[in-house]
């Protein structure tokens, strides 16, 4: 699915506001510093103050600039009783940099990438459509399925055909295309 922003132009009654993310990065900071996922703040636009609506502007975190759109993909937990909702927000141009956060979470040997760019994560809200900030309960079950679903690609040899969603089941550790 295309992120697409047809609405997300500022008007006098549109609303912004920042919330928390994830990002995952493609390269290190710096020389110094390894590719590790780190917390970032996202604008985020409502056409008006109670709409159900909401954009994110995750194009400026996301660094490659050779692909003008975004795909989105969304990520359904199911964690004991609740059911929560990532959406993975990336680029993936075949001749972008592969994802060295995302390479660090294959066993080495296994080699490849499912992405080739940054990716930024964000929580769906459950009660009220738009998104929602990410907690540090939240961060920890985004690694969980990130290195499942890093995992899953490689080892099934799909490094460039993504499926329209994923499925993760915590307690049973399964993760299912949708």
């Amino acid at each position: 699915m295309t992120h697409i922003r047809t609405a997300a132009y500022p008007t006098e009654r549109s609303v912004e506001f920042n919330l928390t993310a994830e990002l995952y990065p493609a390269e290190a900071y710096n020389e110094c510093a390894d590719a590790s996922p780190r917390k970032i703040s996202v604008t985020i636009r409502q056409p008006e103050a109670n709409s159900d609506e909401s954009y994110a502007f995750v194009e400026d975190h996301i660094g490659d600039r050779r692909k003008p759109f975004v795909y989105s993909i969304p990520v359904t937990v199911r964690h004991g009783r609740r059911q929560i909702t990532f959406i993975l927000f990336f680029k993936n141009h075949p001749l972008a940099r592969p994802n060295a956060c995302l390479e660090s979470f294959v066993e080495v040997g296994i080699g490849g990438s499912f992405l080739r760019s940054d990716v930024v994560v964000m929580k769906a809200g459950t009660r009220r459509p738009g998104y929602v900030n990410i907690q540090h309960k939240d961060r920890k079950l985004i690694t969980w399925f990130m290195k499942k679903i890093c995992k899953k690609q490689v080892m099934a040899g799909n490094l460039s055909n993504l499926p329209k969603g994923f499925s993760a089941n915590k307690s049973t550790g399964i993760v299912t295309d949708i």
